[in-house]
């Protein structure tokens, strides 16, 4: 089985889906598959270039130039993903022997490319949708519903899931706005979540964690929130809350990672004066165990109206190091749904900075609940969502789609 995969970012980029597409191929390298990667050479911060060609653990990685620069105007973005696309479709020709071709739906649209590979090199296509575009533009208002641009866009997104042989949801609230937005076969998508390794990522006493001695946070109550802070995330809700405990010196707020609107973040937070509150970056892949085991509790964050268009990937490392979490923002999303199901973690409304402070105060003052909610978060972890899980349903997937 030769699979080739198409992504802006592969290794060493750390961010969510390069580590998972990282982890997805080393497993699949393991079962005997080739695989081959095309990606961008610029890092995911645009601070270096990568070599143009490596091999990493039997993974063929093929790195194209493309456009990249400090200056993120719209311009800038335009010409970085057309530039990305044209190279991409030139390399992959140039790759023999495809059975299946696998593509993402971040950076929107260049599935197409995968499709229109496909027809050439008559590949298996795999669409796997971790945001749905232009939904999720039309929802945060960075594009109107009826224009002529998202009209286009959608046709084109018609043209891609056409043209896939399998398409994957990360989860069934995903499947249905695929589905009241796109005439698709319901058969043709499958689910599967995406996943945490359960042996990197797993829970660690505070006393044992280098990092609670490191930022000296020993008997202190930790509210982290870490990730990507980004324009499908919602903090007013958050920033107001935390606001209230401004004179609270043994509740510690964490930001780790960055985004669009960490600057608000940093912002809110020197204008309030707000001194027990850290920021941090993005941690290295081999400090994340230890980085995600500072927190008592973590925070996840959708804004509301797009829980259908987007799952952050956070919420896997979560239960993986078993942390009880809230979700503030959107309740039609599976982490809701998990909620729901399971009687773990809570929820609260955007704007209901008072329900935020509550759900804190509920936690910080039952250290027994946040001790029993993390060990059951991490039992269904290792039930349903450890990596092994998700790989497997993805080798049966192309396995499938191979025997046809």
């Amino acid at each position: 089985m030769r699979i080739l995969i198409i992504n802006r970012y592969f290794y060493p980029d750390i961010t969510s889906v390069p580590q998972l597409l990282t982890e997805l191929s080393e497993d699949l390298v393991a079962k005997g598959v080739n695989i081959s990667v095309v990606c961008s050479r610029n890092s995911y911060n645009g601070e270096k270039k990568h070599k143009k060609f490596e091999e990493y653990k039997g993974i063929k990685i093929h790195r194209v130039n493309n456009i990249y620069g400090k200056n993120r105007s719209s311009f800038y973005r335009l010409a970085e993903m057309l530039t990305f696309f044209i190279n991409v479709l030139f390399k992959g020709l140039f790759i023999k022997n495809i059975d299946i071709i696998m593509v993402f739906s971040s950076p929107p649209m260049i599935a197409l490319v995968g499709v229109l590979l496909g027809k050439i090199k008559k590949a298996k296509i795999i669409y796997v949708v971790e945001d749905l575009h232009p939904e999720l533009e039309i929802r945060l208002k960075m594009l109107r519903g009826n224009s002529v641009f998202s009209k286009v866009l959608r046709k084109i997104n018609n043209t891609i899931f056409n043209g896939a042989d399998k398409v994957i949801s990360l989860g069934d609230k995903m499947k249905e706005t695929i589905l009241n937005n796109y005439n698709i076969d319901k058969n043709k998508i499958n689910i599967i979540p995406n996943w945490s390794d359960g042996n990197k990522l797993f829970p660690v006493k505070k006393e044992d964690n280098p990092f609670v001695k490191k930022f000296s946070l020993k008997d202190k109550f930790i509210v982290q929130y870490s990730g990507n802070m980004g324009l499908g995330h919602e903090f007013k809700t958050i920033l107001e809350g935390i606001k209230k405990f401004k004179n609270e010196k043994n509740i510690i707020f964490q930001f780790i990672g960055g985004g669009v609107k960490k600057k608000q973040i940093v912002d809110f937070i020197k204008k309030y004066s707000l001194k027990n509150v850290m920021i941090l970056p993005y941690q290295r892949y081999n400090d994340l165990n230890f980085s995600l085991n500072m927190a008592d509790i973590s925070l996840i964050s959708i804004k509301e109206g797009i829980g259908g268009l987007l799952l952050p990937s956070k919420f896997y490392g979560i239960i993986a190091v078993g942390k009880p979490f809230i979700l503030v923002g959107d309740k039609e999303n599976e982490i809701f749904n998990f909620i729901n199901e399971f009687k773990l973690g809570k929820f609260v409304k955007e704007g209901d900075s008072d329900g935020f402070i509550e759900n804190i105060m509920l936690y910080y003052s039952n250290k027994e609940l946040v001790k029993e909610e993390g060990k059951s978060l991490r039992k269904i972890f290792v039930e349903r969502y450890d990596r092994k899980k998700s790989i497997e349903k993805y080798y049966n997937t192309f396995k499938s789609l191979i025997e046809k």
